[in-house]
């Protein structure tokens, strides 16, 4: 099954390795949970040391919500899927 990921972006210009590396990522929530009806990934870039990944997981009855800043959105990227 493949899950609907939306990747959605403010104050950043994403790079289809970007894009790519965290689509790769999300799908990897197939693992952890079942049913998921949709993914969705936001990136911001407020300034070089505040870059966010906040996902969205939406669930049968269940929302799950995970924000994550560091100062390298890949990094950002990883650590909110740890979450």
């Amino acid at each position: 099954m493949t899950i609907n990921i939306n990747v959605r972006t403010h104050h950043v210009d994403i790079t289809p390795s970007l894009k790519e590396y965290a689509l790769g990522k999300m799908e990897k929530l197939e693992t952890f949970f079942d049913h998921i009806q949709e993914v969705i990934i936001e990136l911001d870039i407020q300034n070089e040391h505040d870059q966010i990944a906040m996902v969205t997981v939406w669930l049968p009855k269940t929302i799950i919500r995970a924000k994550e800043m560091s100062d390298n959105m890949y990094a950002s990227i990883d650590v909110v899927l740890e979450k």
